[in-house]
């Protein structure tokens, strides 16, 4: 009699209560998987944000290869909360195992989207420091510019002010002579035509038979 009293408890009470202790245990499970694909959204969508100036630049720009980026973060993005309100919906209805292979694949796309921002970001960072190069270098090539033409324009300068003191000179027979000029040149022995006659020779040109 003490047995089947035994055995009847254990029916009644140890064991439902056992069963219930697992299903209260397979829905606390659940419960924290979705939180945890709850936690990777909003995460996701925190980085979304921090980049959505960039993102809205580089949606303008079909050109830009960076361009693409921001389709699949916003196609990843969608995927995440889609499976993150199936397995709300179904915390009840199914097994915990089915949400553990939805929050490996949230995970995943939480990845994902995190390089993505990064991609943008250190592109954008690129872009910066590349422009601020430029910069410098134009800088530094308009200075050289600047430095040439004040040079020539110094020159200029200076020969206008020697031609203007040679020919203000107040006796104009007597101006200075250019450098190459200053060099004495000898006297060359020019025989003229009325020399010729007098010596006795004659001048090439009489030599020359003119045929009219």
């Amino acid at each position: 009699m003490a047995l089947f009293l035994y055995f009847l408890a254990l029916y009644y009470f140890l064991i439902p209560c056992s069963a219930s202790y697992v299903g209260y245990s397979y829905n606390r499970m659940g419960m924290k998987i979705i939180f945890l694909d709850m936690e990777l959204v909003k995460d996701a969508e925190r980085k979304i944000q921090s980049i959505q100036n960039l993102k809205n630049f580089y949606r303008s720009s079909h050109n830009n290869h960076l361009g693409t980026l921001v389709y699949d973060i916003r196609f990843k993005f969608k995927r995440m909360v889609r499976l993150y309100r199936v397995a709300f919906d179904k915390m009840n209805k199914e097994d915990h195992n089915e949400h553990v292979i939805r929050l490996m694949e949230v995970r995943q796309l939480s990845m994902e989207i995190d390089h993505l921002v990064q991609a943008i970001v250190e592109g954008e960072t690129n872009y910066a420091k590349r422009k601020q190069e430029r910069n410098r270098k134009l800088k530094r090539e308009m200075a050289k510019t600047s430095d040439k033409t004040t040079t020539k324009q110094e020159n200029d300068s200076l020969r206008v002010g020697r031609a203007a003191w040679y020919f203000q000179s107040p006796d104009p027979w007597n101006r200075p002579r250019p450098r190459y000029l200053r060099t004495p040149v000898p006297k060359r022995n020019i025989r003229r035509y009325d020399d010729a006659l007098h010596v006795g020779t004659k001048h090439p040109i009489d030599s020359v038979e003119l045929n009219y």
